[in-house]
């Protein structure tokens, strides 16, 4: 952004991110960067938007007019963005150069690699977390797997929830059938006493320690399970609820050490950058690859 003569957008998918993104390139730019998304729209030489924003609106004028100025779209996270979305905005702006960033993209893989192409070119640099590590960026860290037996032997009972009908789009009450994937989850995971005791044991233990611990989950219902094990301790539960001001007031006051807990759904698995946290659980227990390098990626 700095050698750009010309204008560009910076785009990530979150509005944690789009803040973060916002104040970090404005440090390192000493310029005022723009930012469309959250209800404003104020671009600059240098803008930092959310896809969600630029799809909603594309075909109002005022973003026309800006889009036909834009010469470099920078694409945050690109292995979450290759979709029709990402796609359409692009071939909206037709910029002269399109970037793609991500820690996790599995490049080797056909269908990964065309379509990661096709929308930002070949991969023209990489940096290895051995790299990081060596010159001092990074920390090396260490990863501990911990395993539990199960007590309920695959079997989960059924339950009650709140699903959209597909006709109406309202809201109605579902029954979750017993040995689905949801009520294996809910069951097996999130009200999982055993592994939700050692969740706390090991919270109570890195705080103990002076560490400040974020906690990571996936579901809502996970995420209330465990704030309500620590009455005692200052913490944070966070999720797509929350506004993305409070989201961000709870890092800075981690960074701060102010906040020695935060407990977060899947809005933090990619992206946040906290300058302080040295202790990670992830208590999702999904098995894809590449959420996992990203929920470590945070410390």
């Amino acid at each position: 952004f700095k050698r750009l003569i010309g204008s560009a957008v910076f785009v990530c998918d979150e509005l944690t991110l789009l803040e973060q993104s916002r104040l970090e390139i404005g440090s390192v730019l000493n310029e005022e960067v723009g930012v469309v998304g959250h209800s404003e729209f104020h671009p600059k030489r240098i803008t930092v938007a959310t896809i969600q924003t630029l799809s909603k609106h594309r075909n109002k004028p005022i973003f026309r007019k800006w889009f036909t100025a834009l010469n470099v779209v920078v694409i945050d996270e690109i292995h979450t963005a290759l979709n029709r979305r990402n796609i359409d905005i692009v071939s909206l702006i037709q910029p002269q150069a399109v970037f793609g960033l991500t820690a996790t993209l599995q490049i080797q893989k056909p269908y990964i690699q065309m379509p990661a192409m096709a929308l930002a070119g070949p991969v023209i640099f990489e940096y290895s977390i051995q790299e990081g590590v060596e010159a001092g960026y990074l920390s090396s860290g260490t990863v501990c797997h911990l395993r539990f037996n199960d007590a309920l032997q695959g079997i989960a009972p059924g339950y009650e929830s709140w699903g959209v009908d597909k006709l109406t789009r309202r809201k109605k009450k579902i029954w979750i059938k017993a040995g689905s994937p949801e009520a294996d989850y809910r069951y097996h995971i999130c009200l999982n006493k055993a592994r939700n005791d050692c969740v706390e044991a090991l919270v109570r233990e890195g705080i103990k320690r002076g560490r400040r611990v974020v906690v990571l989950v996936e579901r809502r219902i996970h995420l209330a399970v465990l704030a309500r094990r620590f009455p005692d301790i200052p913490h944070q539960a966070l999720s797509g609820q929350r506004e993305s001001s409070e989201r961000f007031a709870a890092m800075k006051a981690m960074d701060a050490g102010e906040l020695p807990l935060i407990l977060a759904s899947r809005v933090f698995g990619k992206g946040v950058n906290r300058q302080k946290v040295d202790l990670i659980l992830d208590g999702s227990a999904l098995p894809g690859r590449d959420g996992a390098i990203q929920r470590y990626g945070r410390g």
